[in-house]
């Protein structure tokens, strides 16, 4: 989605008032898990949605996540 929208291939759906948040999808691998994470381990792939997902570490809830996540990525090709 976030390709979308910095493409302007999104126009046809809502309007866009200003500037506009992208990093709403993610995809990885776990690098720590907080206290009392349960069903999730250092080292699984996984992808899901949190606000601020343009960056190389990503803090969110484990209900935002969801696995197993891609087995590969443009970021393993690159």
């Amino acid at each position: 989605m976030d390709w979308k929208i910095r493409r302007g291939y999104m126009s046809g759906g809502r309007p866009l008032d200003g500037p506009s948040l992208t990093g709403l999808e993610m995809a990885g691998v776990i690098d720590a898990l907080g206290e009392g994470v349960n069903g999730f381990a250092v080292g699984d792939r996984v992808a899901g949605g949190a606000d601020g997902t343009s960056a190389e570490f990503v803090v969110t809830g484990a209900d935002q996540v969801v696995a197993p996540g891609p087995r590969q990525s443009r970021v393993d090709n690159s």
